[in-house]
């Protein structure tokens, strides 16, 4: 991907961050603070704060979205490595100091509020049960060169089982939060148009 495109790209993440983090703070009555920094270990560590101070509150948030799944009762994708310069990298999952997952379901207009610690376990029971499902290109080079990213693996868990497993996540539809779908779809198709080019 050329640096054009990948600004680009940087930029509408960092409008749907602040469209549905914005969103959040005035749910909860909190304030927000975007990540900001120039450094990229520091820029890996969250997307944004929601805080409230008088109620001597924190949380460092991550944003994902997923553009593909159409079922609630189906999986959610969690990147768990990368794979550059033959080298194996820790994924998202792994590498954030962030307390919540917020997970976009665009198809499904839902937001999800995890929390990563209890992910993180699940992942270790399924992989100690032998029943971890995982995702993994094939062939890199063909990855690379269709998705023009780097290639990664990835862990599916079944919505209905994270959920149970987390008894403090949070399911709001986009209604719920008062955001504008078509915006929110509007950068969506952006961020794809940027990626084709």
């Amino acid at each position: 991907m050329d640096t054009a495109s990948f600004t680009q790209n940087i930029n509408k993440a960092q409008e749907r961050e602040s469209l549905i983090g914005s969103a959040l703070a005035r749910y909860y009555d909190c304030s927000i603070n975007y990540n900001n920094s120039s450094d990229p270990d520091i820029l890996k560590r969250y997307d944004y704060l929601l805080y409230n101070i008088n109620k001597g509150w924190s949380f460092r948030m991550e944003q994902q979205d997923d553009w593909y799944q159409t079922d609630p009762d189906g999986t959610l994708f969690f990147e768990q490595f990368t794979f550059a310069n033959r080298k194996t990298i820790p994924g998202k999952l792994l590498y954030t100091k962030s307390h919540k997952f917020v997970y976009v379901l665009n198809h499904l207009e839902m937001v999800l509020i995890l929390d990563i610690e209890r992910i993180r376990n699940l992942v270790a029971t399924y992989e100690s049960a032998g029943v971890l499902q995982t995702t993994l290109p094939r062939d890199f080079d063909s990855w690379k060169e269709k998705h023009d990213t780097n290639p990664t693996q990835g862990v599916l868990l079944p919505i209905q089982d994270v959920l149970l497993n987390d008894h403090q996540a949070k399911q709001f539809t986009y209604d719920d939060l008062n955001i504008n779908k078509n915006r929110y779809h509007e950068l969506r198709q952006q961020a794809r148009r940027n990626s084709n080019t």
